[in-house]
């Protein structure tokens, strides 16, 4: 078949061709090109066929969206198409193409005049993006620091057992309501007004609908657990519900755009509105209602400066048919968020029931330390490459999908590898000596976890792609191994299922870089080369940070000058393995900061 470059070719001389600029008649030819490629694949046999077919769609949408990127500059595709030759592009068939047929032309070649945004200001963008995604991360950990403990003060554990009992079900038809639409939406061009008006009005229904529940549900649940002040509490947090209509579709806009500085700024004036307004109700003698409203407070601030910042209203018109893409997107989506949701309940319950809440205790914090310590480091990095790669061309991508795993293995595997060796020491002394397990549960989870961290950028690249369902399978098979090996509690010890549970996660990310097809993110020698420098100087530095502490010492300054130390042999051992690839990265930072 074709590959992306060809797709983009065809498709973007079929446009020239036929003179199209508008995005209704755009979708027209997308829908058309999608028809080909399906037929000529209906020969190929489901079961030995079933990855060319997922294949040649993920190419043919990879060029649409390279397409729209181009559209979307405003004038980028104008110069192109008209350096095109009109009697060559009156040979081109596609089905001629889609049978393999070589073209020369490469989209960057076809886009090299664009004059939209230069790449010294899109690596701005991104490195604004990465760094405010850090800093409100940063913010969120130290208001909760805060907050929690003043709340936890003037309220009693009767109003957190009711707002406990509240919260999982507005939760539950929150995720529901969105469908995983918003994240779909981003992949669009917003002169698809049609799409996004659509969107909306789609979203505020269903989350209406889903509002109307769960004031519903307050009674069954107030019946259930004998407390009338859930009937109130519900009908108030169903609020939540149309609020989140407003938000799904103004976030996905910044998103598309590149610009996650307003969602930050979102983020951290919600917060603090929402801590604020808890405090004071809480202050009046709100109870459970206090926390009610600094859910609903921190998600209507949020909702309100997204709007503001998109600048952009829906229009009074639907076509349901532009969302059937989206849709089967969302369902994926949908499926591995309650694949997820299903898996926690079930894993916990287990674990709790084989090995008694003690051990539950400690495994569960110890997960949380785990994610917390990776997470803070993944996720403004995760969202800025997804807003990144929703506007740029694959080869751009894949550049970036290789750095950013460079990135997030670097700081995350030395950190992991060190926290392992050193955890059984510096956790029982800041929590206690009662949270011994909980170090073991750590140092067994936390390099397994680091790794899985850094292939979730190939999972943002499956979603960029509309690969989802790839994504999805990986996702709940591993929570259907997960919950298989909490099942072996029956005849193993808690230890040994820490390490299946560990292994889900090595597993997890190798599947999600296997999953992702070659050409639409970075080369997979290339991120296994990355993988395997950056564990060989860890390990190196390991075995360094293990000897010192078999010397016996304790305390804080000895713990820090191990860490010190350690973090010595990493570098340079790391800077012997990869200085070319380091200086590299070097010229490629210079460029993020200052003119070429």
């Amino acid at each position: 078949m074709a590959t992306v470059n060809e797709y983009f070719r065809i498709i973007s001389s079929t446009i020239a061709k036929c003179d199209i600029a508008t995005s209704a008649d755009r979708d027209e030819i997308y829908r058309s090109a999608r028809a080909v490629v399906q037929e000529q694949l209906d020969w190929a046999d489901m079961d030995h066929e079933r990855h060319r077919r997922d294949d040649e769609s993920a190419k043919l949408n990879a060029a649409i969206h390279e397409i729209e990127n181009t559209f979307s500059t405003r004038h980028g595709l104008i110069i192109a198409t008209a350096e095109m030759n009109a009697s060559a592009a009156n040979e081109i068939n596609f089905q001629r193409s889609a049978a393999g047929e070589d073209i020369d032309e490469s989209p960057a070649e076809v886009s090299s005049n664009s004059g939209a945004m230069s790449k010294m200001g899109q690596s701005r963008q991104f490195a604004a993006n990465v760094g405010a995604g850090t800093v409100v991360n940063i913010i969120r950990v130290l208001f909760q620091l805060v907050s929690l403990p003043i709340l936890a003060r003037i309220l009693t554990p009767s109003d957190y057992g009711v707002y406990a009992l509240a919260l999982p079900t507005v939760s539950l038809f929150m995720m529901l309501a969105d469908g995983g639409l918003g994240v779909s939406l981003a992949r669009e061009s917003e002169d698809n007004r049609i799409l996004w008006s659509t969107a909306f009005w789609t979203l505020l229904a269903t989350c209406s609908l889903m509002g109307v529940l769960v004031c519903a549900s307050g009674f069954v649940l107030a019946w259930i657990s004998g407390e009338s002040v859930l009937i109130g509490l519900m009908a108030f947090l169903s609020a939540a519900l149309p609020l989140l209509a407003f938000t799904v579709v103004a976030d996905a806009r910044l998103i598309r755009r590149g610009n996650l500085i307003y969602h930050c700024a979102a983020d951290l004036c919600g917060l603090i509105t929402g801590a604020a307004t808890g405090l004071f109700v809480a202050f009046h003698g709100g109870g459970a209602w206090s926390l009610a409203a600094q859910f609903v407070s921190s998600l209507a601030i949020r909702a309100i400066m997204l709007n503001l910042a998109a600048r952009s209203r829906p229009y009074f018109e639907f076509e349901f048919s532009s969302l059937a893409e989206h849709v089967s997107i969302g369902g994926w989506l949908l499926m591995m968020r309650i694949s997820d949701t299903v898996g926690r309940i079930v894993e916990n319950s287990f674990f709790g029931r084989f090995f008694g809440p003690e051990l539950l205790g400690s495994y569960t914090l110890a997960l949380q330390l785990v994610r917390f310590s990776c997470e803070s480091v993944t996720n403004p990095i995760l969202s800025a490459f997804y807003a990144h790669a929703v506007r740029h061309q694959q080869s751009d991508v894949g550049r970036m999908h290789l750095f950013l795993s460079r990135v997030i293995l670097t700081i995350l595997i030395p950190f992991a590898v060190i926290l392992s060796i050193l955890a059984p020491k510096i956790l029982p002394l800041i929590l206690g000596d009662q949270w011994n397990h909980a170090a073991a549960f750590v140092r067994i989870l936390i390099v397994p976890y680091a790794i899985a961290g850094a292939s979730w950028l190939s999972g943002q690249v499956l979603l960029k792609n509309g690969i989802v369902a790839r994504n999805t399978l990986i996702n709940v098979l591993i929570n259907i191994f997960r919950v298989i090996s909490i099942f072996c509690g029956i005849l193993l010890d808690s230890l040994t299922i820490a390490w299946l549970l560990a292994a889900s996660y090595v597993i997890q990310a190798v599947a999600l870089t296997v999953a992702v097809p070659d050409g639409l993110g970075a080369a997979k020698n290339d991120l296994l080369n990355t993988f395997a420098l950056i564990l060989l100087s860890s390990s190196l530095a390991g075995i360094f940070v293990y000897a010192l502490d078999s010397l016996g010492g304790e305390g804080w300054l000895t713990f820090a000058t191990e860490i010190s130390l350690g973090g010595l042999v990493y570098l340079f051992s790391l800077f012997l393995l990869m200085r070319n690839t380091f200086r590299n990265d070097y010229y490629s930072l210079m460029n993020f900061i200052r003119p070429s």
